[in-house]
């Protein structure tokens, strides 16, 4: 994923569902909700920070801020806050939502870098549920550019997974299952819905393999819309089967898709998949197809719940999240080398079950230090010819 990729799908986000898109949920997010889990958040990462006698002041910087969930919470603790983001949707957004005046200041980042901001500018960097969604590559480079922004003594506080976790081995024989609309009111199969419309789905899955499923397969019920003629146009939702279930046995699930913001037909199709392994459709398995014609919202309607409603265009369809992942000491070795000292690698659990992920607690070494290390490294080099 390049910069431009990344600020096109959350220009998109920020268009359609800019609450969702940061802190998923099935039910829409009150505003001043939404913001309490912000705040909750930061007071967690400051008593962590504390634990290790870091008590941060002065300037903090919260890199992909979204519309402000934590900027806002870190203006409790430091003289000033920025907050950037790779969108100006979501950057539009934060600053009317703004409640810490002049001290406060959002601005649009989309670059692989943070230049528009000086040396050392900046006492605390902060970032969460956010490296793992830009890619690998721009990941590295953002981290380079903590350390830069940060004053002699600064700190940062980021959170990045390592590693993907494979779920349980499910044999072949596994992927067997029939699903099932259960509440005919609900039934979307062949009607007719505005663009970005919310469908209620509830279904039930059956286990028609041998097997028995077990939460540590980690199997979700999934949807993939598809043209009319067949073609994979995206994948939509997914659910967790968070239950044992034995052969032929049944589990009820309710799951939400959203209409594509494109006007046309399109095709649902409801599968299972085990994350980071395959579809059960793709190895045999039945599927559930409902077929679903997308027109026009009228200029009145809501699209979206009120407390997320943007501005969807017709030719946007709301993108696939993607996760990557940097390997912890390779994080290490990229933060030394860059001037910063690791104080602590903390364990997360915010990118969920399917990856190992950690915040880092990094400070940047006092010019005094660096000198040293750089005699140290000039020593090492001279013994070496």
């Amino acid at each position: 994923m390049d910069i431009e990729d990344l600020r096109s799908n959350w220009e998109t986000f920020g268009r359609t569902i800019p609450l969702r898109s940061i802190l998923w949920r099935k039910e829409p997010w009150e505003s001043e909700e939404f913001f309490a889990t912000g705040r909750e958040a930061i007071s967690h990462s400051m008593n962590r920070l504390a634990e290790f006698g870091i008590r941060p002041a002065g300037r903090a910087l919260d890199f992909g801020c979204g519309i402000g969930r934590l900027t806002q919470a870190l203006g409790e603790y430091f003289d000033e806050v920025v907050g950037v983001d790779v969108a100006a949707s979501m950057i539009d957004q934060a600053r009317e939502r703004n409640r810490l005046g002049d001290r406060c200041h959002y601005v649009v980042n989309a670059r692989d870098d943070l230049s528009q901001f000086d040396d050392e500018s900046f006492d605390f960097v902060y970032s969460q549920i956010v490296l793992q969604h830009v890619g690998s590559d721009l990941a590295r480079a953002y981290m380079r550019e903590f350390v830069r922004v940060l004053r002699r003594g600064g700190v940062a506080m980021f959170q990045l997974p390592s590693q993907f976790v494979p779920p349980a081995v499910l044999p072949p024989s596994g992927f067997r299952a029939h699903i099932d609309m259960t509440t005919t009111a609900t039934t979307a199969d062949g009607l007719r819905l505005q663009c970005g419309t919310p469908i209620s789905l509830s279904l039930r899955v059956r286990n028609e393999s041998p097997e028995v499923w077990l939460p540590t397969h980690r199997l979700a019920v999934g949807g993939r819309w598809r043209q009319e003629e067949g073609g994979l146009l995206e994948d939509g939702f997914r659910t967790p089967i968070v239950e044992r279930v034995a052969q032929n046995e049944s589990v009820d699930v309710d799951a939400e898709a959203t209409v594509p913001l494109e006007p046309g037909v399109y095709v649902l199709e409801l599968d299972i998949i085990q994350e980071g392994v395959a579809w059960f459709g793709d190895q045999g398995s039945a599927t559930l197809s409902l077929s679903i014609e997308a027109i026009e919202s009228s200029p009145s309607s809501e699209a979206l719940p009120a407390q997320e409603q943007g501005n969807p265009t017709p030719d946007d369809l709301i993108p696939h999240m993607e996760m990557q992942a940097v390997e912890r000491s390779e994080v290490i070795d990229l933060l030394q080398s860059s001037g910063a000292e690791v104080v602590a690698v903390l364990d997360d659990t915010s990118a969920g079950s399917e990856w190992t992920s950690f915040f880092y607690l990094a400070r940047r070494r006092p010019k005094s230090l660096e000198r040293r290390r750089l005699q140290r490294l000039h020593q090492v080099l001279r013994k070496a010819r």
